[in-house]
């Protein structure tokens, strides 16, 4: 059986990035990709292959993704075939000659995200990127516009539901205290995923 060896961010809200260097063409509105893979490329590109191994590459994009384990960030975990990570890169990947002569140093970390934007707003920043460019006074403007208030009214409204749902089960007092308690770490994030598939799509027929 062939091994494997897996590496990758597994929280939603993993960050998008934009407004790097070199930076897409202006007229693109787009990030230029999630802070996992940027890291993981930048890695890849930046150091010999031959010599790097997959566990030093996992430490490297694991500290830079986790952010200062702020909003901004997430946890990078591996899986599968551990064993695996002793191996270097270049049995994977390849490698760029002109990286060949390049030494590797585990304190060699990638530089920090300069803009980092939480997944969860990747659409408020789209919309508002091309409201913002938009000539004053045209009906592009008014378009863009629109799209950002769109985009705020449902998530306001996802959020009075989640909060009227919580005051309706739990009570007006104890409602808000449940819905912002957070696990400790080290347990799932939910005991019965059948009940919490079953509740999502419950709250998607019915509340949007």
């Amino acid at each position: 059986m062939q091994r494997r060896w897996q590496m990758q961010s597994r929280v939603a809200g993993e960050p998008i990035v934009l407004g790097e260097y070199p930076s897409p063409p202006p007229e693109y509105e787009t990030c230029l990709g999630d802070l996992y893979s940027v890291a993981w490329m930048e890695d890849s590109d930046i150091h010999n292959l031959r010599k790097e191994t997959l566990h030093q590459q996992y430490e490297l994009v694991k500290r830079r993704t986790i952010n200062g384990n702020s909003a901004y960030g997430s946890h990078v975990m591996q899986f599968d075939d551990i064993g695996i990570s002793m191996d270097n890169l270049f049995t994977c990947l390849g490698t760029n000659p002109a990286n060949d002569n390049f030494k590797f140093i585990d304190g060699n970390s990638l530089l920090p995200p300069t803009k980092a934007v939480n997944q969860r707003n990747a659409d408020l920043v789209h919309f508002w990127d091309k409201y913002r460019k938009v000539p004053d006074g045209s009906v592009r403007k008014d378009e863009a516009q629109k799209q950002v208030m769109e985009a705020m009214s449902h998530r306001m409204h996802v959020d009075n539901s989640i909060q009227l749902i919580g005051k309706l089960l739990f009570g007006v007092e104890r409602g808000p205290e449940v819905l912002n308690t957070v696990r400790p770490a080290g347990q799932p994030l939910d005991d019965d995923w059948k009940c919490l598939k079953k509740m999502v799509r419950t709250f998607e027929t019915h509340c949007g």
